[in-house]
């Protein structure tokens, strides 16, 4: 893969062959504790590294909180709108509410769909083929 910094744990299942599992039974450790840092900065970015190479969930997420935020300020205004007419409304705190979680579902919406579409040009440019072929005949 023509890529800068691939991620070879990713790569190796991405690439399609038939896999195995390899059941063993392993041995006791025999001395000393364990040096891996299972909670330190290095497996985080690891994570991070996994997640964002080959999906694009988390931009989805963002897309979908965005609508899901504009939604619910569509009802906050509709309550507000309620509550005003039937004069149980505190001044101005249902239409800040209201503007607050719109703006904030745009701002989550646009940037999820900038990040969708920067998503696509960074596939672009890492140049993985779209097929590998196993076997010439």
């Amino acid at each position: 893969m023509p890529e800068s910094d691939p991620y070879i744990r990713g790569l190796s299942v991405w690439i399609g062959y038939k896999q195995e599992f390899v059941y063993y039974h392993r041995q006791a450790r025999f001395g000393g504790q364990t040096h891996f840092p299972l909670f330190s900065k290095q497996v985080f970015w690891e994570f991070v590294r996994g997640l964002t190479s080959f999906s694009a969930a988390p931009l989805y997420i963002s897309l979908f909180l965005g609508f899901a935020m504009v939604a619910l300020s569509f009802c906050l205004v509709i309550y507000a709108l309620i509550s005003k007419f039937l004069g149980i409304a505190a001044f101005g705190s249902a239409g800040i509410l209201s503007a607050i979680g719109f703006f904030s579902g745009i701002t989550l919406l646009t940037n999820g769909v900038m990040g969708l579409y920067i998503a696509r040009i960074y596939n672009e440019v890492k140049g993985r083929p779209k097929y590998i072929i196993k076997e010439i005949i």
